[in-house]
């Protein structure tokens, strides 16, 4: 008989104690356990502990339910444009099935694009496709490497990405944790590993290979690369939330768009250990590497929240192409470095700043008007910044603190970045975000943020095909209906199940 206990662990516990504890509390002398859930609860700075969910039992547990995948006895080729999570997972669950897999990915390898990165950082020289947005992984590998998701639909899906991370190297803890993290560092170092995952399924995968266009004639795709033409019975496509050149390359091929809702901000960063002291009252915790916080405002039409917190990370150049800047923010697993930092935006529509109906394609212009604006302040990747005491007091800064993003950072008036509303509405959040963290006025905001969402949608039916195009998938942060890397990798996971199950059947 399975018993499920809760426990409380202190939050440097070992594998040993955790033994002995559940020992105890179920009065099995030899138990076999399995953690369902851990959170970390930080309400009490003088009982900071673990709450822990614990599967007991005399007995060796069961194995839990698994996706399973239904072979397609067919002879079918699919393309899969896009090797971040949503392409990546795709292709794992079609080439599971029987299905001739072949990715374009536009980007470079994982290895080669950490030297274009470490190369634009020490030159300014942006390599165009390979870059913090473009290449092996998507751009989720060069960030936080979080791996939360607020959906409550997908247990299955997210049961075999996370088993497939755990696979390629990843702790056995992300299956549990509240909020389970892979880290920029270890994320790299997985990549090769999930790349030999889909080789050893007889995946194509062509690198520095840019999908163009497409046309479909008697129930098959042709695809235009940089490369030649491809021909397949199934297209998927997951452009990410930046790729904009793939956006336009559809609305051109007459795939139908909607405008919708995101988010536009900053990046704020203070140090590491101010942050610590305000959560936890204390500038370590045994056990854990960074404070963290989650923070949301919302008052009539204002609706601001910080979004991507990471603790102990860098604030990295986010640069879609040459002469465009914007800021994200990246960790290592150990979440160690010197600064924690995080995006405030606000809720942002361009249909209520122009007050009239927009098209996609007004909103793609707008977004690359911004930060190319941006980049013009300067034309170089140097970001403007005020510290957010003088934001609040409408002034710009005489002095910068330091902080980590690579390039230089100079005082400006960020009243000349976004309109009053969009001030007027970040003010507002920050003033509240102030009084609920002590120190939070101290820190710096730096540069300009678009990419926390696409926005843009396209047109699906409830099978996740495109609408008026049959065996086109468009997944992922591209699609408009996924952000960040478990969300966007379920989403490959379900198209490419429903497509899988459509063709079986």
């Amino acid at each position: 008989m399975i018993k499920r206990i809760q426990i409380q662990m202190p939050p440097d516990y070992s594998q040993d104690n955790l033994s002995k504890v559940v020992a105890e509390i179920s009065n099995i002398k030899r138990p076999f356990f399995s953690i369902v859930s851990r959170s970390l609860d930080a309400r009490k700075a003088g009982n900071i502990h673990y709450c822990i969910n614990i599967d007991v039992s005399p007995n060796p547990l069961p194995a839990g339910d698994c996706l399973k995948i239904p072979l397609v006895n067919k002879n079918i080729s699919a393309i899969v444009v896009g090797f971040g999570p949503a392409g990546y997972f795709a292709a794992l669950v079609l080439s599971r099935a029987g299905i001739s897999v072949t990715v374009l990915e536009k980007g470079k390898k994982v290895c080669e694009r950490e030297n274009d990165i470490l190369h634009f950082e020490n030159s300014g020289s942006l390599v165009e496709n390979s870059n913090y947005l473009f290449g092996e992984g998507g751009a989720g590998t060069f960030s936080d490497g979080k791996l939360t998701s607020r959906s409550k639909r997908i247990s299955l899906e997210k049961e075999f990405i996370l088993k497939t991370y755990i696979e390629a190297g990843a702790d056995e803890e992300i299956e549990f944790d509240a909020h389970p993290h892979l880290g920029s560092d270890r994320l790299r170092e997985m990549m090769p590993e999930l790349r030999k995952i889909l080789l050893r399924q007889n995946v194509q995968i062509l690198f520095e290979t840019e999908f163009k266009s497409f046309t479909k004639k008697n129930n098959r795709f042709s695809i235009e690369t940089s490369k030649g033409t491809i021909e397949s019975d199934l297209l998927f496509i997951a452009p990410g939330h930046s790729s904009y050149n793939t956006y336009r390359s559809l609305i051109r091929s007459n795939v139908q768009f909607r405008t919708k809702p995101f988010a536009v901000g900053f990046r704020v960063e203070h140090p590491r250990a101010l942050i610590n002291r305000a959560q936890w009252k204390r500038d370590s915790l045994p056990g854990i590497r960074s404070a963290e916080y989650r923070l949301s405002y919302i008052n009539g039409d204002a609706r601001v929240y910080s979004f991507c917190m990471c603790p102990g990370g860098n604030i990295v150049p986010a640069a879609v192409s040459q002469g465009h800047s914007a800021v994200n923010g990246a960790s290592n697993y150990a979440r160690d470095g010197k600064y924690s930092n995080a995006a405030i935006v606000s809720a942002f529509t361009l249909e209520s700043r122009l007050k009239k109906t927009v098209l996609p394609l007004e909103v793609l212009d707008y977004v690359e008007e911004q930060t190319s604006m941006l980049f013009n302040c300067t034309k170089s990747y140097n970001m403007p910044a005020v510290t957010i005491s003088d934001f609040l007091k409408n002034r710009v800064s005489s002095v910068l603190p330091e902080c980590s993003y690579p390039f230089e950072i100079f005082p400006y008036d960020y009243n000349m970045i976004f309109d009053n509303r969009l001030c007027s509405d970040l003010k507002e959040g920050l003033t509240y975000f102030c009084n609920k963290i002590n120190g939070f006025e101290q820190g710096i905001i730096v540069g300009s943020e678009y990419t926390t969402s696409a926005p843009i949608q396209c047109f699906r039916d409830k099978e996740g095909e495109v609408e008026g195009v049959e065996k086109l998938y468009i997944c992922g942060e591209g699609s408009g209906f996924a952000g960040g890397i478990i969300s966007s990798a379920a989403d490959g996971v379900r198209l490419a199940m429903n497509a899988v199950c459509k063709m079986s059947g």
